[in-house]
């Protein structure tokens, strides 16, 4: 089970299998929370808002969730996890419910598919152990070329603010698994990129080796790629949530 700072917890498994999404009046919310109110929720009669993955919540109850952007569910879409708790709170199958077609994370923001193009990740731990890994990577990038790094993945639509001198750069970072060739990009990651150009970056740390011994997931390796200034549209952006094709040279 995976706690939050508000005192709620969703399965592991629920957790690795809802998608991305930082859409609507759910952005920033807490996904665990999210889900521990779908338990609790009778049958909506109010006004309720859908999600991309073509699930709904009531609008109020996305609302009131608190803020929070921790891992490992950071920007994992609320809408789903509401709709998770309360079908799984009705069937004796709960914490191993089929997951909805089409409803999965794609290599990317952090995730770890261990097929080439876009996979699916293994675990949670996995996860965390490539986000944490590609995160670390690229601080060490950045300051290594003499930006004083803030990291603002809690509470931004981003992961690091980077100054230097006058001078002012977003950094998204994306961990995978796979050959990078692909990554997955939420509607307010493309909207910021195409808003911040030239004052944005894009870092990809692929090719990640995890191993797993008693639970515990290990990161190593990987190669790494940073896009400054990081024009999206360079790319090839599909609608399926976004999944993003690298440009094949570098622009500066």
């Amino acid at each position: 089970m995976l706690d939050c700072p508000h005192g709620n917890s969703i399965p592991d498994d629920v957790a690795v299998r809802l998608p991305v999404s930082q859409a609507g009046s759910g952005r920033h919310k807490c996904g665990v929370c999210a889900y521990a109110e779908g338990r609790g929720f009778p049958a909506a009669s109010e006004a309720v808002e859908d999600c991309d993955h073509g699930n709904a919540a009531p609008a109020s109850v996305l609302a009131g969730l608190p803020d929070y952007q921790g891992q490992p569910t950071r920007h994992l879409c609320v809408v789903c996890a509401f709709a998770e708790g309360r079908d799984g709170a009705s069937s004796a199958t709960s914490d191993s419910a089929k997951a909805p077609s089409g409803v999965g994370q794609p290599t990317g923001e952090g995730s770890t598919g261990r097929r080439s193009g876009r996979g699916y990740q293994a675990s949670v731990e996995v996860r965390q152990a490539v986000e944490s890994l590609a995160m670390g990577r690229a601080r060490a990038r950045l300051e290594e070329d003499g930006w004083t790094v803030t990291d603002v993945s809690a509470r931004e639509s981003y992961d690091y603010h980077c100054e230097r001198g006058s001078a002012e750069l977003r950094v998204e970072v994306k961990g995978t698994q796979s050959d990078g060739r692909q990554v997955v990009l939420t509607r307010n990651e493309v909207a910021h990129a195409r808003d911040q150009f030239p004052h944005i970056a894009l870092y990809v740390l692929s090719h990640v080796e995890v191993s797993e011994e008693a639970g515990q997931a290990e990161a190593s390796g990987g190669e790494e790629r940073l896009l400054e200034p990081w024009r999206v549209d360079d790319g090839s952006l599909e609608p399926s949530q976004y999944s993003y094709t690298l440009p094949l040279e570098d622009h500066a």
